[in-house]
Formats: C-alpha cells, sequence, structure tokens
C-alpha cells in the first residue's frame, strides 16, 4: 500500500490499520493555508506530499453543479481486476488487508478465516460473502463529478484504487445499500466515531481525482471538517 496516507487518529479497526500503513512514510513539509477561496474561486494549488489540517481540504476542491449527461453507466468502470497479477483481484486484495485477523488463502485466491468491521456500522462479519466492498466515493457520484469525462482506462484505474487506503473500505451489505451514491450531504455513517474518518477520507478521493464537489456537498464536508476533526493533520496524496 501507498506511503501517503490518512493521518486520522481513530478507535475504530479500520482507522487503525490507516495509521499502521503510514507508519515508516517519509515527513513531509507542512503546509499553512491562511485563507480558503470563494466557492467559486479555483480549488488552492498545494504541492504533492504536503501536510494540511482537514478543515482546509474542502478548499483544495473545484465546485461546480453535478454532470447528469451522459447518463451514468457501471460498467464503464471495469472492476474487479487484478493489476499486480498475483491471482487475486482487488475485492480480495482489499478482504485480506482489511481483515482483523489472519486469513487463509488457497487455490484460485479463495479467502477463509478473516474477520472484518465494517466502520460504516461497526457490523462484524466472518465470511467474505457478507462483505461488501465499498468505493469511498461512488462510482456514480464520481461520474457526476467528473469521471463521465475521463477515458476507460483512468476509470479503471479510479475504481480499483488500492494505493490509498481510504479508495476502498470493506462494509456491511446493510451500511453499503444505505449509502447508495449519496455524498456527505445526504448521507454519513450510523457510527458516529467514524464520521470524522469519513469525510475526510472523501475529501481525499475528490482531491486525489480531481473530482469536484457541489455546492452542498461542500457545506457538509466543511461543517463536519470543524472542530476538533479539521485539527488532524493529513498527508496530501499524489493527483492522479
Amino acid at each position: 500500500m501507498c506511503a501517503v496516507c490518512l493521518v486520522v487518529l481513530s478507535a475504530t479497526p479500520v482507522g487503525a490499520a490507516l495509521l499502521q500503513r503510514v507508519r515508516g512514510a517519509d515527513p513531509a513539509p507542512v503546509v499553512t493555508i491562511t485563507k480558503g477561496p470563494a466557492p467559486s474561486d479555483p480549488p488552492v494549488s498545494v504541492g504533492p506530499a504536503a501536510v494540511v489540517a482537514a478543515s482546509t481540504l474542502p478548499d483544495l476542491l473545484a465546485v461546480r453543479p453535478e454532470t447528469t449527461t451522459p447518463p451514468y453507466r457501471r460498467d464503464l468502470f471495469e472492476h474487479w481486476i487484478d493489476a499486480d497479477r498475483d491471482g487475486c483481484n482487488t475485492r480480495s486484495e482489499v478482504l485480506i488487508e482489511e481483515s482483523t485477523t489472519p486469513v487463509t488463502i488457497t487455490g484460485r485466491c479463495r479467502i477463509s478465516g478473516g474477520t472484518w468491521v465494517s466502520p460504516m456500522d461497526g457490523t462484524v462479519a466472518f465470511e467474505p460473502g457478507d462483505i461488501e466492498i465499498d468505493h469511498h466515493v461512488p462510482l456514480a457520484e464520481a461520474w457526476r463529478s467528473g469521471a463521465s469525462a475521463w477515458s476507460d482506462a483512468r476509470r479503471r484505474a479510479f475504481a480499483n484504487d488500492l494505493d490509498v487506503p481510504y479508495a476502498l473500505v470493506a462494509s456491511s451489505t446493510m451500511a453499503n445499500q444505505s449509502k447508495g451514491d449519496k455524498d456527505p450531504g445526504r448521507w454519513l455513517p450510523t457510527n458516529g466515531a467514524y464520521v470524522c474518518e469519513y469525510v475526510t477520507a472523501w475529501a481525499l478521493v475528490k482531491y486525489r481525482w480531481s473530482l469536484a464537489v457541489d455546492e452542498r456537498e461542500q457545506t457538509a464536508l466543511r461543517a463536519n471538517l470543524s472542530g476538533a476533526c479539521g485539527d488532524h493533520l493529513v498527508t496530501l496524496p499524489p493527483v492522479m
């Protein structure tokens, strides 16, 4: 996994895993942003691997209405793929990475013996079939936020992004279906302890892929990335 990851202290199993994954990363310079732009302004330009306060993330995102034409097509986001040709596709890689107990892998990446905790609602599962892999920024939301203009290769890369630990998350079916393609202006996790981490990761994925936010979405990001949550330092991922 990557060395430029979300740095948010969390008591959730996934949060602890994220913190574990960033240990050993090279330190990055702290960048202070003293004033954010108005919603109509272009996003602030920040250098790669910068460390910023979570409260500044909404200022780094372009604001524009969502695109509804052409209509969303899920089949244009090819997934799941086996990018490293090790026999395990993207879904399996996330299951292996996020299990809180060791897994057994047999045959053509058949997984057994794991334990998964859905951070969005705290549901615990012991069978891979009981877990869904959630695109933190849903594919339909990405489509409306700029991905409709992407190449097929770029959409495939987005749908299978394993290079940051927060782009894809093991989730319960109930939480994943409840979320659907909603942004934080319309849906937040029922697990209140995960909301800060969830909204921070949402903003980071949008930043990484240069996806826009609409005004309601930006308002929700600002509201949730305030106070103690907004004081957390995050490392910006490479922009794709």
